[in-house]
């Protein structure tokens, strides 16, 4: 047990204190006329791309990670509610992003006002999550320097064979 647990530790020594290998030094990186290293990204609205430079389209996944968690997680627990409730109102759940917000309209005389708390903080949680979703699903265009180097992990699809390839510019 113990020999594991040295082990454990020499592994994670390894992990955080070794070098970083890198295929490009701090001196081969693109300079301006005063010495500043080029900016990684630029934005670009159309025209001629600069040289070191090509044009850029990507989206952006942290944004379609957490609104779709925000928004399945919510709509989740919605709709377990709606389908343990006998109370035909709470069917309202059902309906996405509006539902929540038409059910706390049409409670009254509940305990408090706590029914219409949770369907308007459902709702709002909902269309946070949603709206989250949709900026990240929109593609933004920029200008990224050629010479960094980028790894992707992307899925594989073909006749016989599916699974995740790893490809790579350098």
């Amino acid at each position: 047990m113990m020999l594991v647990v040295k082990a454990l530790w020499l592994a994670l020594a390894l992990l955080l204190f070794a070098p970083v290998a890198s295929a490009q030094s701090w001196d081969d990186v693109p300079r301006d006329k005063k010495g500043r290293p080029w900016p990684e990204r630029l934005p670009y609205r159309g025209g001629v791309v600069p040289n070191g430079y090509h044009v850029d389209t990507h989206t952006k996944p942290g944004l379609i990670i957490a609104g779709s968690v925000t928004f399945g997680v919510t709509y989740g627990l919605c709709v377990y509610l709606a389908s343990q409730s006998r109370d035909d109102r709470v069917k309202l759940f059902y309906a996405p992003i509006v539902g929540p917000f038409i059910f706390a309209a049409t409670v009254k005389n509940d305990l408090y006002g706590i029914g219409a708390a949770i369907g308007v903080v459902a709702g709002m949680v909902q269309t946070a999550g949603a709206a989250m979703l949709i900026v990240g699903l929109i593609p933004k265009t920029d200008l990224q320097r050629n010479d960094l180097a980028s790894v992707r992990v992307v899925p594989l699809l073909a006749p016989n064979q599916s699974g995740l390839a790893v490809v790579g510019t350098f």
